[in-house]
């Protein structure tokens, strides 16, 4: 989590600093120690395959319609985006919403003449 969550590259792990910090707190660390970048990268891809099959049975058991909504936007360097929505009541009729998706749009010059 911290490493996606503070946007921070896989081969942070490769750093000799990183390496240094993590050992200074414990030792037993060391059978855990994480040396590539890929390691950390597949950690991710399995979690977001979980977070994904979540997903997927709590859209199969919602006991609402599922609402789909849109939101585009363009940053300040120009690049456009827009983002996907999954709106419903799940199974204990508790409102949810989950992000399903960003992609970049192309053709962002565009965008900046409607903001």
């Amino acid at each position: 989590m911290f490493i996606t969550m503070c946007n921070i590259a896989f081969s942070i792990v490769e750093s000799g600093y990183f390496q240094t910090l993590l050992k200074s707190r414990s030792n037993a660390i060391e059978l855990f120690f994480v040396k590539a970048g890929s390691t950390v990268k597949r950690w991710i891809f399995e979690e977001f395959e979980k977070k994904r099959l979540e997903i997927k049975t709590e859209l199969a058991t919602a006991r609402s319609r599922i609402h789909v909504s849109f939101d585009g936007w363009a940053l300040p360097n120009g690049l456009a985006i827009v983002g996907v929505v999954v709106h419903c009541l799940d199974k204990d009729l508790i409102n949810r919403s989950y992000l399903m998706g960003m992609r970049r749009i192309g053709g962002s010059s565009h965008w900046r003449e409607y903001r």
